[in-house]
């Protein structure tokens, strides 16, 4: 099933060309990374489909679809239970305690967002209390639920907003440079859970699939009950029908690692966009990235290892700079 869909969409902003002819597809289950070197508009892409940027004027145009609806007639509240959004600002200015910053994310579910504060009468419902703290467990931070996030250090800091968007449980989510603050043991957990977020949402999606297949296959006598039965399923997963997670990132071995497909970005272009074997070749990351990489073929899958320098970039920055063998 196809969550999001892009098509054509551009960028214009100050008489600047940010973004120019973006399409793409994603479907339950992925998990894409997008790539490119810094100022490539990889934040810009995911600001578009939160609709961070204004249409008046022509900032962007284009279509983009959420679960084959036009996100520009979504209504906002329904748009915010689709997407959940972490920016790369991570200041946190309220001295609220981490799982009340946390509980923030499940105010899509509520009229306003005092629903969920509990410093503000609110009153979480079960469904909330549940996505909480499965949140705070999933990005190792429980044992900080009651401490304030103005005390928290970088990375917990980074892992509470993680932990916020985790808990709206939208079918996509949208994480721009989710892991860049945190240790090697943080990056990898937080990395393998996104990995087990959206194989979850594949198979919720394929399950969802075959409980149409048998709604539209039974006689008139039958399809109370095979009706009955897709009921069951909705209340027991409600991610139906599918997760998938667009991730910014920089580090490209751990893009290679963990994301199924990779979206390259070059000067606001779409460069490449396939399996990481395919998009991250060594001629391909001279001309873009500037630097010489290696292949390396750890437990039967091959990783590229940023490595130096091309020797284009080093004789520009200095052409006494000795390369790496």
């Amino acid at each position: 099933m196809i969550l999001l869909e892009l098509e054509n969409v551009s960028v214009k902003l100050g008489g600047r060309s940010l973004l120019r002819d973006v399409s793409l597809q994603l479907r339950a289950g992925e998990l894409l990374g997008l790539i490119g070197p810094n100022g490539a508009g990889k934040s810009t892409l995911l600001k578009t489909v939160v609709q961070l940027l204004p249409t008046a004027g022509g900032a962007w145009t284009g279509r983009i679809r959420l679960l084959g609806q036009d996100t520009q007639t979504l209504d906002p509240r329904e748009r915010a239970r689709r997407l959940a959004y972490l920016s790369q600002d991570d200041r946190v200015q309220w001295p609220i305690r981490v799982e009340d910053l946390v509980a923030l994310g499940r105010h899509p579910y509520h009229p306003t967002w005092r629903g969920v504060a509990p410093w503000a009468s609110g009153r979480p419902t079960a469904d909330d209390q549940r996505a909480i703290h499965q949140a705070l467990r999933t990005t190792d931070i429980w044992h900080l639920r009651t401490r304030r996030a103005t005390e928290l250090s970088g990375g917990e800091r980074a892992r509470a907003r993680l932990a916020r968007a985790l808990a709206v449980e939208a079918p996509l989510l949208l994480a721009d440079e989710p892991v860049a603050a945190l240790d090697p043991l943080h990056q990898l957990k937080v990395m393998s859970y996104l990995r087990d977020y959206c194989q979850a949402g594949a198979t919720a999606s394929k399950r969802l699939g075959a409980q149409n297949e048998v709604g539209h296959s039974t006689t008139n006598g039958s399809q109370n009950s095979a009706h009955h039965s897709s009921g069951d399923a909705e209340q027991t997963d409600t991610r139906l029908p599918g997760r998938a997670a667009i991730v910014v990132m920089h580090d490209l071995t751990l893009a290679s690692r963990f994301c199924d497909r990779l979206l390259l970005l070059h000067q606001g272009e779409p460069v490449a966009l396939g399996p990481p074997g395919q998009v991250l070749s060594p001629e391909r990351l001279r001309d873009i990235y500037g630097i010489r990489a290696v292949s390396a073929k750890i437990e039967g899958q091959s990783y590229v290892l940023p490595w130096a320098l091309s020797d284009a970039e080093a004789n520009r920055a200095n052409p006494s700079v000795r390369q790496a063998p």
